[in-house]
């Protein structure tokens, strides 16, 4: 089996990256591996030969336009070569599109990587105009892949309420590497305000549905009553400057 892989993790861009060797494992499954990645032109034009059957390609694009159809010429150029092909898209939404479009071309079959809870709830739907149509796109592309693989139960019940054929949504929850957790040193700044007071840690993405405002809110009525506490919040996003 062939596969192509379409989406925006430039680390498949950088030799030794987590990204680059967890691809590598993944490409020992099969007789080909082709990794297209969204990247504007500082990225570099040049194809990367990950392994003797492995490849990354940069779309090498001058614009958000030009992501979509650099994408689509270079898997379309790939798709020409003969064998079984599978089409993977990282998300439902820009890598989804394309790949569906080069699987209606190519008739070739194409799944959709769904590592995010985007359908539940509108407040991911309701950060930016383009967020808005994601979602849109993303419900049209869920709907037409051959397989969809989801990271939980309730993402999975999620897609099965907006109509989503339960036959075809496969969960495989993600992989984490515990031992970077266990094996690392503690923080002898954070072990020195232990030593003061409460430490209360928030590991979050800084974005609306996180809802950081009511923790802070909350943790100003802490100090409020006196009590010696700090507040750690580690994470980045759209929010992160509020």
């Amino acid at each position: 089996m062939k596969v192509i892989s379409i989406g925006p993790d430039k680390d498949l861009l950088k030799t030794g990256s987590v990204s680059f060797k967890r691809h590598l494992v993944y490409a020992k499954h099969f007789d080909e591996f082709h990794a297209i990645v969204f990247a504007r032109r500082k990225y570099g034009k040049k194809s990367i030969k990950m392994a003797k059957n492995a490849w990354s390609h940069p779309t090498y694009s001058r614009n958000t336009v030009m992501l979509f159809i650099d994408a689509f010429r270079i898997g379309r150029k790939i798709l020409r070569e003969k064998g079984e092909w599978v089409i993977s898209a990282q998300d439902p939404f820009e890598s989804g599109l394309v790949a569906y479009c080069l699987a209606r071309l190519t008739k070739t079959p194409f799944f959709v990587q769904l590592h995010g809870d985007f359908f539940s709830a509108s407040h991911w739907r309701k950060e930016s105009r383009i967020n808005n149509l994601r979602w849109l796109v993303g419900r049209y592309i869920l709907r037409r892949a051959d397989t969809v693989r989801v990271v939980s139960d309730r993402v999975l019940k999620n897609l099965v309420s907006l109509g989503i054929d339960r036959n075809k949504i496969v969960k495989f929850p993600i992989y984490t590497d515990t031992t970077q957790f266990t094996n690392a040193k503690p923080d002898k700044r954070i072990l020195s305000l232990k030593k003061e007071g409460v430490v209360i840690l928030s590991m979050a993405r800084f974005s609306v549905e996180k809802n950081l405002e009511m923790l802070l809110k909350s943790f100003a009525d802490v100090m409020a009553t006196g009590e010696k506490a700090y507040l750690i919040l580690v994470g980045g996003g759209k929010e992160e400057k509020k």
